[in-house]
């Protein structure tokens, strides 16, 4: 069994069954959008409907990433299992760059060979999109903070609630101005903003991936923590990295003249309890004593 247990945080438990909630609401959307896509002959609308099927699959993708996440720690996996949640948003920022390539490739063709648009049909279907969208959205709001996983989750909706907003525009323009081009344009705009969140999505999973320093890990506080101590005579191997989104480890080296190991552990103790307070976690502390000095010899 491995030494210390990480427990599945309630916060991920409220946020998989929550962004269930939403894999089924914008599956639901996606199919009536698709119909309603082929009935107007709407590009903006059909990319709507893409992007809802996409972020249907990556909705899919992030509970199965929050579901395995719940997975015990085993042997193999002593730290469990939170980088699945990790790799399911890196995954998602992926399928989002796709759905952004697809819309900007068709509206461009739409831009060079001009299509009639039925403006009432698209209007109305994007309008009941943006409504379903909307209760999406109310469902993973309280847990966008969450997790990654979570905030992939709610990005997606998101981005799905904006796009119907697009679609809303463009559609009275078709409507009620005879402006077929309004929905291409409008295409265009939501690749703009597809391409953002998934930007954002993949620097921000690739950190953990990476490895990298946690965002929220001010590395200058550590240090002052590490050698603010008196009896700490250096600092070395200082590593911090993250788990997965709000899940930081720590290991560090501390240099300490030769002293009883009662001492030892309760400044190791107290370490610890500073760093937590500065955000660190999983902390793994190794205290190396210097020998003493050798006395001079007359």
């Amino acid at each position: 069994m491995p030494e210390h247990p990480h427990v599945f945080p309630q916060r991920h438990r409220g946020a998989r069954e929550t962004v269930a909630i939403a894999l089924g609401i914008t599956a639901g959307i996606g199919v009536v959008e698709v119909l309603g896509a082929f009935l107007s002959n709407s590009l903006s609308l059909l990319g709507d409907a893409v992007h809802n099927f996409i972020d249907t699959t990556a909705l899919g993708i992030a509970l199965a990433s929050l579901s395995v996440l719940a997975r015990a720690p085993s042997r193999r996996q002593t730290f469990g299992y939170h980088r699945a949640e990790v790799l399911g948003a890196w995954a998602n920022g992926i399928v989002l760059l796709l759905v952004a390539g697809f819309i900007a490739v068709r509206a461009v063709e739409r831009f060079l060979r001009p299509e009639p648009v039925q403006g009432p049909v698209m209007l109305g279907i994007a309008i009941l999109g943006l409504a379903v969208n909307g209760i999406a959205l109310a469902f993973l709001r309280t847990f966008r903070t969450s997790s990654i996983g979570a905030r992939a989750a709610f990005l997606h909706v998101l981005s799905d609630t904006v796009t119907s907003m697009g679609v809303i525009v463009a559609g009275i323009f078709v409507w009620r101005f005879d402006a077929p081009l309004a929905d291409p344009a409008v295409a265009i705009l939501i690749v703009v903003f597809i391409v953002r969140g998934a930007v954002g999505l993949l620097r921000d999973s690739g950190r953990i991936l990476m490895e990298a320093t946690p965002k929220d890990l001010d590395e200058p506080t550590i240090l002052k923590i590490l050698t603010g101590e008196p009896a700490v005579r250096g600092v070395h191997d200082v590593h911090a990295w993250s788990l997965t989104s709000g899940v930081n480890a720590l290991t560090a080296h501390v240099e300490v003249e030769d002293m009883p190991l009662a001492e030892a552990v309760a400044l190791k103790e107290r370490l610890k309890a500073k760093l937590e307070g500065a955000g660190a976690g999983h902390i793994v502390l190794e205290v190396d004593m210097r020998a003493p000095a050798k006395g001079r010899t007359s």
